[in-house]
């Protein structure tokens, strides 16, 4: 015979107690009455603090779960509404370039008009002043032929009567003509460089400046423009090319020093130039056409004292670039005229 409550309370219940720290309790389970009794050891003090912690660390993890998950839909929804800023953003620069681009080409196709407005006007004014000056020199020559042969009789029956002092007069008007002749200052006008931004019309703003020269030579007594390398339509016959005396590389005066550096007149070919052509000075002239402004270097080389001078421009408006060329290069050969 076992006797299992001593067998309980001298093994059992001495090793739970000290050893695992806990009080058991004591029940009987309901068994068959053909089976040995069975003893359960339950702590349900134990059990309920286990199941309290296990649904407080579930509770836990869920509410780090859903923390997560709002952390995660809030940094989703910042970097959604970033992105949707960057994307307005862009889209307004795009507008912004599209609206820069289209104000530029408005601008530009504008002065391109103008520029079209301003060769028409140019090419009109050069017709007219041929038309102008062929009835003038038609005129002028029946009247000059006019007044030779009255010359020429005159001195014939002078001579005839032996009027001498008359004939030293003559001479002497003939001596005058020839001094104030020479008095002009005969200029040649060499190449001309033209640079306009987004492929501009450099053909056309060349014909300005070539036909600014012509107009300052013709209004102005103290100036001949004796040569030209490109001859327009409506100069004067007094006015040659330059090919017809110099081959073109005589002509072709802009060179670069360097790869890098900008072309600049060669003076070396302008003084030989200028001594086949018997001028007396030369004029060569840069522009520089950008967004804001023109800038424009203008040199007269003096071959009567062999010096150099420039004049350095800069304007606002594209239109009066002949304006300024005709009036600058004026004052230059003026104030060569006077010194010398």
């Amino acid at each position: 015979m076992i006797d299992l409550e001593n067998l309980f309370h001298t093994k059992v219940w001495k090793k739970v107690t000290e050893i695992g720290d806990q009080s058991p309790n004591v029940g009987r389970l309901k068994t068959p009455m053909d089976q040995d009794g069975q003893f359960v050891l339950y702590n349900a003090a134990w059990t309920n603090e286990r199941v309290q912690k296990q649904a407080a660390l579930e509770a836990k993890k869920q509410d780090q779960v859903r923390r997560k998950e709002a952390v995660m839909s809030a940094e989703l929804e910042l970097q959604r509404q970033r992105i949707e800023m960057e994307k307005q953003k862009l889209a307004y620069e795009r507008e912004q370039l599209a609206q820069q681009k289209a104000l530029e080409m408005e601008r530009i196709k504008l002065e391109k008009q103008k520029q079209e407005i301003e060769a028409a006007k140019l090419q009109a004014r050069l017709e007219e002043a041929q038309r102008q000056r062929n009835t003038t020199d038609q005129n002028s020559a029946a009247a000059e032929n006019a007044k030779l042969r009255a010359r020429l009789e005159a001195l014939e029956r002078k001579r005839a009567a032996g009027d001498q002092a008359t004939m030293v007069a003559a001479v002497d008007r003939r001596t005058d003509s020839r001094k104030a002749a020479r008095n002009r200052y005969k200029l040649a006008l060499f190449p001309v460089q033209v640079r306009m931004p987004y492929g501009g019309r450099e053909a056309s703003q060349e014909i300005i400046t070539i036909d600014a020269i012509n107009r300052m030579a013709a209004e102005n007594k103290e100036v001949e423009l004796t040569a030209a390398y490109k001859k327009l339509n409506g100069m004067p016959n007094t006015v040659r090319r330059m090919s017809d005396a110099l081959d073109q590389n005589e002509i072709d005066i802009w060179a670069r020093s360097s790869i890098f550096s900008s072309a600049e007149p060669d003076w070396s070919r302008v003084r030989n130039a200028c001594q086949k052509l018997g001028a007396d000075g030369a004029v060569v002239i840069k522009t520089m056409f950008q967004e804001q402004n023109v800038a424009i270097d203008i040199y007269v080389y003096d071959g009567l004292s062999d010096a150099l001078t420039k004049e350095h421009r800069v304007i606002k408006n594209w239109g009066s670039v002949g304006k300024v060329i005709e009036q600058a290069t004026y004052k230059i050969i003026k104030d060569l005229n006077q010194s010398n």
